[in-house]
């Protein structure tokens, strides 16, 4: 077995964990950084995520041209809200808030390649891909991880520092014993790319059903990715119809508002639960992304709040690293994870009451939204937190 010493380790090389090791890289190029990538050549992220302003923002600060990343037909414009059987609907618009877009929509795999491209020019960051952690080991000053590589063997790797990026099964948490709450939605994500008969001329849109919420993000001119969340029940009858049947269920789920959805293309799905660690950090450990926080798909604020938990990592890092000091102090883990439960607790919160009360068919309820949407649509200064939780601020009421 050989042993090797980094100071900064990051289980997990995807989206957030291949970003923070590019951002402290470029930080802090005094300090040495490892990421520890799990996953085979040639496997990809099949998701479509919905980047918020404010996380573009954070990639092109480390040099990745967002605007590279997919067509102009990809910027999010306007943002179309409503409930199926209802009267009520609301719309966000990007030229109202002084922005060109809310968002952008691209592959996690095309962002995934940029963060390693731009991560190859970093001296201080080795990216190990095939390398799965096997055990992690807390010692007074640190943290010993036992790793399996591609090759089949064992080495063993010392940090002062380690990330865990792992997602929502993450082996860092599990190893560090944190609990965590966990509630299964019962619903399931169907996800693909669907043609349409027209333009989508900027649109996204999110729509309220009895079953679950249907949300489409713009692509290409005629192509929006599709997030449909449906009962887990129902899920692989769903994905077994052929393409006509499937298109023509979505339709009459969805409604005609976006067009006539004419094709689909390669169909994948994922169960949806809410998970939160009760701790961000232990020890010489912190979580972030969905090993921290595994959110409902319903407002689009998954990948956008690791963004967050990434870049208040990396300032805290920035400011209080000091190598002679054994890297960093305890009471600036416990400021960050101080900063980070405020931001995504407000956020699961959000997106779990949203799944709940619309997936509430008393009557009361039913009415009580659609006059919500309809004041949004009549006082459009009342979407004003709205709009801005979707372009990712954290502050829902001021100005920064």
């Amino acid at each position: 077995m050989t042993a090797n010493t980094t100071d900064i380790a990051i289980v997990g090389g995807g989206v957030v964990g291949g970003l923070a090791a590019l951002m402290l890289a470029k930080a802090r190029p005094d300090i040495a950084i490892t990421l520890l990538d799990g996953s085979a050549p040639g496997q990809q992220d099949p998701r479509t995520l919905a980047l918020a302003h404010t996380t573009l923002l954070s990639l092109q600060s480390v040099g990745i041209a967002t605007d590279k990343l997919a067509t102009a037909q990809a910027k999010i414009e306007h943002i179309h809200v409503s409930e199926r059987r209802g009267a009520g609907s609301a719309t966000l618009h990007a030229k109202r808030y002084q922005i060109d877009a809310l968002g952008q929509v691209v592959s996690a795999h095309t962002l995934q390649q940029a963060i390693e491209q731009a991560a190859a020019g970093c001296s201080n960051l080795s990216w190990q891909m095939q390398t799965r952690l096997e055990q992690l080991t807390q010692q007074p000053a640190g943290v010993d991880l036992t790793l399996h590589t591609g090759d089949d063997t064992t080495t063993q790797l010392s940090a002062k520092f380690v990330i865990g990026a792992d997602g929502g099964r993450s082996v860092v948490r599990e190893q560090l014993k944190i609990a965590r709450q966990q509630y299964d939605y019962q619903q399931t994500a169907l996800i693909a790319n669907v043609q349409l008969d027209r333009e989508h001329q900027g649109w996204a849109y999110e729509r309220f059903t009895e079953h679950g919420p249907i949300a489409l993000l713009p692509i290409q001119a005629q192509q929006m990715a599709l997030v449909w969340c449906v009962p887990s029940s129902d899920a692989a009858s769903i994905q077994s119809l052929s393409d006509n049947d499937f298109l023509a269920q979505l339709q009459q789920a969805f409604g005609f508002r976006a067009g006539r959805f004419i094709g689909v293309e390669k169909r994948a799905s994922y169960p949806l639960y809410l998970l939160l660690a009760e701790r961000a950090i232990h020890h010489c450990c912190a979580l972030i992304g969905n090993a921290c926080h595994t959110l409902h798909p319903i407002a689009g604020q998954g990948y956008n709040l690791g963004v967050r938990d990434v870049v208040d990592l990396v300032a805290m890092v920035t400011s209080a690293w000091h190598s002679d000091q054994g890297g960093l102090q305890h009471r600036d883990l416990l400021a960050y994870e101080a900063q980070r439960q405020q931001d995504y607790q407000r956020i699961a919160g959000l997106t779990d009451s949203l799944v709940r009360i619309f997936s509430n068919q008393h009557f009361p309820l039913v009415a009580g939204r659609n006059l919500g949407l309809l004041a949004l649509r009549k006082q459009p200064a009342l979407g004003y937190p709205l709009a801005r939780s979707a372009m990712g601020f954290r502050n829902l009421f001021g100005a920064a």
